[in-house]
């Protein structure tokens, strides 16, 4: 008690301007405020290949395999007819297909599933498996622009350049976003349109390839 007690006099004694020999009292220690955390940068977005005009097709999506290492479309093509394509996202190209009629589809798509293990999708996400992370489209002039988004911050990630015709523009329009079961990739089917005189209308394949690299979140 004795301790505390003369503990507080000399601190009065300190603070007091009439106390003699007294030893200056130290300045306040201020804790700095801590730098604010810059965000991390975007890297530009990647380019598609140019749109070709060589063939008009529709295209349908059926599935991904259970590895995720391809997946399935059906296009309609205005030379080869109704066509089940097997894609390889990492090759980006076709790696297998069957010319199909109304007669023979069902024993083909059946062939097919079979062979390459497809799991044909019955809903599909825009959003990425066990992740916050999700894939828009918006037009932007000469491009067609995929956005990743999370939260409340959206960075544009791939574009897709539209179909021009002298001074006619194609409108442009995504119509499906799909992930791969393993989340490493994305499918983006779009759509281009042109009007007339040159009339033109065809559906595009294009793949994402996921790298949290190239993302600021």
């Amino acid at each position: 008690m004795l301790i505390v007690a003369a503990a507080a006099v000399a601190v009065a004694a300190c603070a007091s301007d009439a106390a003699v020999d007294c030893p200056r009292c130290p300045d306040p220690v201020t804790t700095p405020p801590p730098e604010a955390t810059k965000p991390k940068p975007a890297k530009p977005p990647r380019d598609a290949a140019a749109r070709q005009t060589d063939r008009r097709q529709t295209l349908a999506f059926v599935g991904f395999t259970k590895d995720g290492a391809k997946f399935m479309v059906e296009a309609n093509d205005e030379f080869m007819g109704d066509v089940l394509q097997v894609w390889d996202a990492s090759a980006g190209r076709i790696v297998d297909s069957l010319v199909t009629t109304s007669f023979t589809r069902a024993s083909a798509l059946k062939k097919l599933l079979k062979k390459h293990a497809v799991v044909e999708l019955t809903e599909g996400s825009a959003k990425r498996p066990d992740g916050d992370l999700a894939l828009l489209g918006a037009d932007d002039g000469d491009w067609l622009v995929i956005y990743a988004q999370e939260g409340e911050r959206a960075v544009p990630v791939l574009r897709l350049p539209r179909l021009v015709d002298k001074d006619r523009r194609a409108d442009a329009s995504v119509a499906r976003i799909l992930w791969a079961p393993s989340g490493d990739y994305a499918v983006v089917l779009s759509r281009q349109v042109l009007p007339a005189p040159f009339a033109f209308a065809s559906d595009y394949v294009d793949i994402w390839r996921y790298d949290p690299d190239e993302l600021p979140f």
